[in-house]
This record gives C-alpha cells, sequence and structure tokens, in this order.
C-alpha cells in the first residue's frame, strides 16, 4: 500500500500502526516518512493517528474487530475512509451505522478496496450502466498464486461461518450453503470449474449506484479436485 501510494505521487503519507519498531523499520525504507503508533483496540491512540488526515487508508483485519474504531475516528477527524476488508458482516454494519454520518460530514466512507470486491464491483457497474436493462448479476472470483497475511486468514476464516447475504428482488437475504457447487465454464479459457456463493461486497453496494439491479451474487471459484 504504501510503495502504490508514493508510486502515484503521494508526498503526504504518514505511517500508522501497532509496532514501534516495524513503523520505523518501514519509515527508513521509503526515506524517513512520518510514522505514529495506535492500537485500534485502545481508541485514545487513534484521534492522534488521524489528526490533520485527509484520508485514513485501513489495511489492519480481522476487520470485524480491528475496522469499526478506526471508522469513528475518521469521521471525528473529518477525513474520508477507506479500508481493504472483505468480511461482508462488518461491510454491511458500516453501512448501516455511518452512513448518514458520512453524508453529514460530506466525507466518503468507502469499503472493501481490495483487489477481490473493488475489482468485481466495477466491472458489474460498468456491466449495470452499458445495459440499463440489466436486473440480475453473479460476480464469479477466479484467484490464484496469492499468499495471505495472518489478518486476512483470520477475515476469511470468519467468512466462512457467516450468512452469505445475496441481493433477490431487490432485497438484502440469506444466501445459505448449496449442497451442489455451481459449474462454471471460462470464456477465456473454456475450462469448467465449481464456484460456491461467497460473502461478497457487490450485494451491498452495487444498488447505491445501480438500484434497478435487483439480484447480485458473489461467488468463489475454486479448483475442480477441490
Amino acid at each position: 500500500m504504501v510503495e502504490a501510494l508514493l508510486a502515484q505521487g503521494e508526498r503526504g503519507v504518514v505511517l500508522g500502526g501497532r509496532s514501534e519498531a516495524a513503523l520505523r523499520a518501514l519509515s527508513e525504507k521509503h526515506g524517513g516518512l512520518p510514522w505514529r503508533v495506535a492500537d485500534a483496540l485502545e481508541p485514545s491512540t487513534l484521534g492522534p493517528l488521524v489528526s490533520g488526515a485527509h484520508v485514513v487508508i485501513s489495511t489492519a483485519g480481522p476487520f470485524t474487530t480491528y475496522g469499526e474504531p478506526v471508522v469513528r475516528a475518521a469521521l471525528a477527524a473529518g477525513a474520508h475512509f477507506l479500508d481493504t476488508t472483505g468480511e461482508q458482516a462488518y461491510m454491511a454494519r458500516i453501512l448501516e451505522r455511518y452512513h448518514g454520518a458520512a453524508v453529514e460530514k460530506r466525507v466518503a466512507v468507502v469499503n472493501a478496496q481490495a483487489f477481490e470486491f473493488a475489482l468485481g464491483y466495477s466491472a458489474a457497474a460498468l456491466l449495470a450502466e452499458w445495459d440499463p436493462a440489466i436486473h440480475t448479476i453473479d460476480v464469479f472470483n477466479r484467484v490464484y498464486g496469492f499468499g495471505a497475511t495472518r489478518g486476512t486468514q483470520q477475515s476469511a476464516l470468519r467468512q466462512a461461518v457467516e450468512a452469505a447475504l445475496v441481493r433477490k428482488g431487490g432485497r438484502l437475504t440469506p444466501r445459505g450453503l448449496s449442497p451442489v457447487p455451481e459449474w462454471v465454464t471460462w470464456p477465456d479459457t473454456g475450462k469448467r470449474e465449481p464456484a460456491a456463493p461467497f460473502p461478497g461486497g457487490e450485494a451491498l453496494h452495487l444498488v447505491r449506484s445501480h438500484p434497478e439491479v435487483l439480484n447480485v451474487t458473489t461467488n468463489l471459484a475454486m479448483p475442480a479436485r477441490v
């Protein structure tokens, strides 16, 4: 994340995290960036962390544990907020609790800007714009060969026990688990692989830009041997 921001020409980057040693090392790696020690589970440290910030970017998961206090701190500071969560239950809670406050303060609170839901949502939105008559969109994620941090692993485990919400007939509803996977033929390879329902962000967020899309699901492809 830090490398990407600097590559975009951002010069006001301030690092934040729990470990002073890790922050110091990351700062030195990038030419002496300023840093501030804070812990999402100690709210008194978050005000000084976000003080003066225009945008707060949170990458510390699992977000069900660490995400919401940082959202509150960003709103209190009048800063925009962006995170990299993949946890649907957390996303739904943030929309329910903080949408009104974000509108009132005229700031954006944007969840799920990691590679999975950001790309899926963007593709779905482009499809909806291309054909306004579309009322059903099923998003399929096919990702191989990437690692995961401890926080990401914990998030994935929590997702596995959450009821996946989908948009059906314009309403959010639990999808439930199907005993039979859905088989998908990929247009680029012609290969057929199974896919299972996954608690995605598209069912929560697509309705805000495209309310005419009444049915939205997110699915995760996996190798057939799984």
